[in-house]
């Protein structure tokens, strides 16, 4: 009798194992891939209002835009690479520095226009006197 249930029992065990093993869950679409990079990458407030889009095509990840310094290029690279399902990324980040905010008008220097500039120095600051250099001596005789 415990040979008839041995074998049928390890038949059911292979099987089981075996539609496990082959249910995998589906790799996310391109366009679930598109949104989970573009909110990782908006999560990171290194990069916030940098100009970085993202484009996905079987997988393959492509973020094309500029990056205000080279580690933010770095960071949205990993980041991208991080999030389940990208197989690689493809970095065409530029990088180009945020150009500061403008100056305005209080912050620049105001010339009155009765005012002239400052008249060029006649002399220099600092004055270096000329080097007298006394002559080299002559050179001793021959020894014989």
């Amino acid at each position: 009798m415990r040979k008839t249930l041995l074998l049928p029992s390890i038949l059911i065990a292979l099987l089981g194992m075996s539609l496990g093993c082959s249910r995998q869950a589906a790799p996310p679409s391109d366009q679930q891939l598109t949104g989970s990079v573009q909110a990782k990458l908006q999560s990171e407030s290194a990069l916030t209002g940098q100009n970085i889009q993202v484009a996905v095509n079987h997988g393959v990840v492509t973020l094309s835009g500029t990056a205000a310094d080279p580690a933010s290029r770095a960071l949205a690279g990993n980041d991208a690479g991080a999030v389940p399902g990208v197989t690689t990324v493809v970095n065409n980040l530029t990088v180009q520095p945020q150009i500061a905010s403008a100056t305005t008008p209080e912050t620049q220097p105001q010339l009155r226009p009765d005012s002239a500039p400052p008249a060029p120095r006649k002399e220099p600051r600092h004055v270096t006197p000329p080097r007298h250099e006394s002559p080299a001596p002559p050179p001793p005789p021959p020894a014989e």
